[in-house]
């Protein structure tokens, strides 16, 4: 299923990167999720570009029953990232989603665009769900929490560059 998202950051471009590339950002992700078990890493390989990932697992008994059905021994998600720039004023940020003990798969394209000192964000991509029968129905009701998420992820970001 394909999903798109729109939002502003109110500061310029580098000052984004560096709050979505930051171990303060991850830390908030983590303690909004209560997430004690998770790990984060950054580096920055080569001029313009820096990539960053973050593990975290979840117990089984933290998951609604519902998911618990399929994911009988908890999971462990690791979100990679890779910051490009592409010009003065723009950015790409790709994300790869692997969540292991769970049948979905899920990466998207964050594209920022600076223009008078607020960031503009386009949130592109892609989620799956392979389970035999079911894997759709899964996707479509999902998708209803696909924009919530990254609306609250948006609000931490935000809250971050204050």
């Amino acid at each position: 299923m394909k999903f798109s998202y729109r939002t502003d950051f109110p500061a310029p471009l580098d000052q984004v990167l560096d709050v979505l590339a930051s171990e303060e950002l991850a830390q908030r992700r983590a303690d909004t999720l209560h997430i004690n078990d998770y790990s984060f890493s950054s580096s920055a390989p080569a001029k313009g570009e820096r990539t960053y990932s973050m593990t975290a697992k979840v117990g089984a008994e933290r998951l609604p029953d519902q998911i618990r059905k399929f994911i009988k021994n908890g999971l462990s998600a690791r979100i990679e990232s890779k910051q490009c720039v592409v010009g003065a004023d723009s950015a790409t940020v790709e994300h790869a989603v692997s969540l292991t003990g769970a049948p979905v798969k899920l990466a998207f394209v964050l594209n920022l665009d600076e223009e008078s000192g607020v960031t503009h964000a386009l949130y592109e991509g892609e989620f799956n769900v392979n389970v035999p029968f079911v894997g759709k129905t899964i996707e479509q009701k999902a998708g209803g929490y696909v924009d919530d998420v990254i609306a609250r992820d948006a609000k931490l970001v935000i809250e971050e560059l204050r």
